[in-house]
Order: C-alpha cells, then structure tokens, then sequence
C-alpha cells in the first residue's frame, strides 16, 4: 500500500528504524499514488510526531517536514530531540493533501539505542 493509498483507505505501516540517540536522523517518506507513480506533493505539507511505544496520548517530537523533488517528504531529527531517549518508541506522519484532507498515513517503530556519553554531549 503506498501512502497515498492510506489517504482514501487506512493507514500503512513503516519499516523499524534502529539508531543511536544524540545522533541526527534523516528519515524519507516518498508518496506514491495506488497506480505506483509519484504523487505530486506540490500543495501538501507534512508533520511527523514521535511518542513513546505503547504510549501515543504523549508526543515527545513534533517535526515540520520538507518535501523533496515534489514527490518525497522529509524529516530531519535533530540530534537534541533523540540525546537522552532510549527504548522503542512510535512515529507518525501526518499529511495535509491538496484538498485540505488531514490524515495519519502512516506509523511505525523506532528503537533508539542509548548513547555512549562522552564530554562532547550536551
């Protein structure tokens, strides 16, 4: 099912991502419509929020996302956002399509491994 799909049906899951907290992450969505050509997000924004798994009445993140090429949508997780998390967490995307229709496309897991410290942290 490809995202755009979760827009007029249901929402899809993401593959598990895996990192280590303190580090910046780059994450990509691209959209495609359910004929399996890119949908063009020229007119739609995006927003991924991070909570902790198991917990989603608790937002942790809350990240605007750029598109890419029009036909991506893409979230930078700054390294501050993920410093002192650990465990596994879930993510959503939630896009505003050109109609002005809001929907959660789409979750996934995230787990964050504990970072090492050192005196570069902070």
């Amino acid at each position: 099912m490809s995202l755009y799909d979760a827009y007029e049906n249901s929402h899809t899951t993401f593959e598990d991502i895996v990192f280590i907290g303190g580090s910046d992450y780059i994450i990509e969505f691209p959209v495609y419509s359910s004929g399996g050509t890119p949908y063009d997000l020229t007119s739609c924004s995006a927003t991924w929020f991070l909570s902790p798994y198991g917990q989603s009445n608790i937002t942790i993140a809350e990240i605007p996302c750029t598109t890419v090429g029009n036909y991506s949508f893409k979230v930078t997780i700054p390294r501050s956002t993920t410093l002192f998390l650990s465990g596994a967490y879930t993510h959503q995307l939630e896009v505003v399509f050109s109609d002005g229709k809001t929907t959660r496309v789409a979750q996934g897991t995230i787990l964050i491994r504990e970072a090492i410290p050192s005196y570069y942290y902070g």
